[in-house]
């Protein structure tokens, strides 16, 4: 039998990680000296090709913009009528869609 221990080896401090300076499109490091993050005005470009390098590509299911809420249609109709003679008929019928489902 395999050792699992030898695959999973789980540890109560983080292992460091170095990742690249986050730099603008000009080439200017965009964090301050003092690594306050929130001092970053909004919507400054970055540049992430050095972080896509890292981690390769991504995929996944992203939403789209032509997202939208399903819903169904439903409905009946019926029709009885009662000859002479104590002879009735029934006719029905039955509806159902989905949209965008």
């Amino acid at each position: 039998m395999m050792d699992r221990r030898r695959f999973f080896k789980f540890r109560s401090t983080p292992l460091p990680v170095s990742l690249p300076v986050l730099m603008s499109t000009s080439g200017e490091p965009v964090v301050p000296a003092d690594g306050n993050t929130k001092q970053i005005p909004a919507n400054t470009p970055v540049n992430l090709a050095p972080y896509a390098a890292i981690l390769g590509p991504l995929y996944g299911a992203y939403a789209t913009d032509r997202m939208r809420n399903g819903y169904t249609i439903s409905g009946n109709f019926t029709f009885q009528h009662e000859f002479a003679g104590g002879i009735s008929a029934q006719a029905s019928y039955v509806a159902n869609n989905g949209v965008s489902l």
